[in-house]
């Protein structure tokens, strides 16, 4: 006697599977109950144990780029004055912090920034002067978050004061800046070459990257703020927020434009000159510099400085009149010279000194 197994009908398959489905759901729906039972039976004694909600102690909001939690911070046995860790030092309400992020021209260095100088308050701003190659590094190395880096005021529009901007600019909306960034700094002689035209460029040069990354959320990040002030202005304010306050002033450095800033607030004060020297027929913050006519009477070998060229280290002799820029070559030749009449006086009777006979 043979036994043949029957298959099941299509109608019994889809009661078997329903009646599965619905076991299924059914134990999902029993374990989350379960769960949401024991949870809000457990939130009164939770929330007599829970401390507050923690606080980003770098001051941030959450997710503004802050790579470094609270348990990383150093260990009171190896705090001291030898070493330095990003934000463990408080700022007192009423202090100013200064911060050499870079302080290289050209060429780069491996363990040296270009000039890019951080000014932090105790009212919770923080402002950039210059922003050269490779201190983004620094900065990011510092833990300060890249939507709080803006405010960058330049000094003159020498590549080496803003090399890092193109690069802030492209990839900080995608680290969450998704504000304006905003840049001042002083115009020029003539109108393409002030702040606001070299920001135009770079925008136009990085068209590629901005449009590349329209494919995530950037808001306002792609749009700048520049603040272009009239380099003639002397002590003209080209900042006034939160009580800060920033004048600028005309600077001698190869072209017109080039500008100083001052920073007041809180009874402290900041300034920046950046890398030449004064054009002493501006008038500086705490004095007035001069430059001396060449018709005026002066020492001899007198050193002055010139705001028609950057050239400050010129040689005015005894009549009035320059003896060119100083150089290795030139300064050879003077050295040389006085040990001639050095030896020429000591060859004559009586040491050169021309007088007769004895004392």
């Amino acid at each position: 006697m043979s036994t043949q197994k029957r298959e099941p009908s299509s109608d019994e398959k889809s009661e078997t599977t329903l009646g599965r489905r619905d076991a299924l759901k059914g134990l999902a729906t029993a374990a989350t109950a379960t769960t949401m039972g024991a949870a809000l039976s457990a939130a009164p004694a939770a929330a007599q144990t829970t401390s507050p909600p923690a606080t980003n102690p770098y001051g941030a909001p959450p997710g503004s780029g802050v790579s470094m939690p609270p348990y990383y911070r150093p260990t009171p046995s190896i705090k001291n004055r030898n070493n330095f860790f990003a934000q463990t030092e408080e700022l007192g309400a009423d202090e100013m912090r200064i911060t050499f992020m870079g302080s290289n021209p050209f060429p780069p260095r491996l363990n040296q920034a270009g000039t890019c100088i951080m000014v932090e308050l105790g009212n919770g701003s923080r402002l950039f002067f210059d922003f050269g190659s490779g201190c983004m590094r620094n900065i990011v190395g510092m833990q300060v978050p890249i939507p709080e880096v803006n405010d960058i005021f330049l000094s003159h529009l020498h590549i080496d004061h803003y090399a890092d901007l193109p690069y802030l600019y492209g990839f900080g909306p995608s680290a969450m800046r998704w504000k304006p960034l905003r840049v001042i700094g002083p115009s020029g002689r003539t109108p393409e070459f002030g702040t606001a035209a070299m920001i135009k460029s770079m925008q136009q040069m990085g068209r590629w990257h901005t449009q590349a990354f329209m494919s995530l959320p950037v808001g306002d990040g792609y749009e700048v703020d520049v603040t272009e002030f009239d380099y003639k202005d002397d002590h003209g304010i080209c900042y006034n927020k939160n009580g800060v306050t920033v004048r600028h002033w005309r600077r001698s450095h190869t072209m017109d434009g080039a500008s100083a800033y001052r920073l007041d607030w809180n009874g402290l004060s900041f300034v920046w000159t950046r890398c030449s020297v004064a054009s002493c027929r501006r008038k500086s913050s705490s004095r007035s510099l001069r430059t001396p006519s060449p018709t005026s009477k002066s020492k001899p070998s007198a050193i002055w400085r010139s705001s028609r060229r950057y050239s400050p280290h010129r040689i005015k002799s005894a009549d009035g009149s320059e003896n060119g820029r100083l150089t290795s070559r030139s300064i050879r030749q003077r050295l040389w010279d006085n040990l001639q009449r050095r030896n020429e006086r000591a060859s004559q009777p009586n040491g050169g000194s021309g007088r007769s006979g004895t004392r």
